[in-house]
């Protein structure tokens, strides 16, 4: 987002494990300027359990140096009875190490904030870093913590085909899971899509498509 100098707009679409009452729907509107502004909605679940998500986002660029902020309204629907609303905060960096090296850090749910009474929403802090050696070759490490759980570290590649078609691959390596991914990528349009196979649970497909302008 910190680095957009074009209108955007993104949809995704994830089925985990191929069951729909998982599946989820996002929305992402981002317009540029010294400070760039974003607008997300999300929503997964069915009629029995609904999760919803609304955020604004704004970052800036300063010099090498980028910061974002993020705050976001929960809301959680059991069977059209019980509604749980709560509001957090996030904020995250990247820093433009050398013109190969690009590293960051996220922190969600800095308030600590509760949903309900009882269920604080996930705390989690995450750090990454792409290294670029060739123009078509970007490496990807990262490391990641959700506040009472293990941490987890990935790894991933991205190669450039052709022009405007990618290639990706990934591997959680505390989990042991594969990901495998394709994109396209033209002056207006973005579309990606990604699957992994989990042994139990099956298969995860994600998919997204962008439009810039203008």
């Amino acid at each position: 987002m910190v680095n957009s100098d074009k209108c955007q707009i993104v949809f995704g679409y994830q089925l985990p494990y191929s069951q729909k009452e998982l599946q989820s729907l996002s929305l992402g509107i981002i317009i540029p300027g010294t400070v760039i502004m974003g607008v997300s909605l999300f929503q997964s679940g069915t009629d029995i359990l609904i999760n919803q998500q609304a955020a604004l986002n704004t970052s800036m660029a300063l010099g090498m140096l980028s910061l974002g902020i993020r705050v976001k309204y929960w809301r959680t629907t059991v069977s059209g009875i019980t509604s749980l609303n709560s509001i957090s905060m996030a904020a995250g960096m990247q820093i433009q190490l050398t013109d190969e090296i690009l590293a960051g850090v996220f922190m969600s749910n800095l308030t600590q904030s509760q949903l309900g009474n009882n269920e604080t929403l996930p705390v989690i802090w995450q750090t990454g870093i792409s290294y670029k050696p060739v123009a078509k070759l970007v490496i990807l490490l990262e490391a990641g913590h959700v506040l009472g759980h293990q941490w987890e570290f990935k790894s991933g590649i991205e190669y450039a085909l052709k022009e405007k078609f990618l290639a990706r691959t990934g591997y959680n390596i505390s989990n042991k899971r594969h990901y495998w991914g394709l994109g396209f990528l033209s002056d207006s349009f973005k579309i990606d899509y990604a699957l992994d196979f989990h042994p139990y649970m099956g298969i995860t497909h994600q998919a997204g498509i962008g439009y810039s302008w203008p």
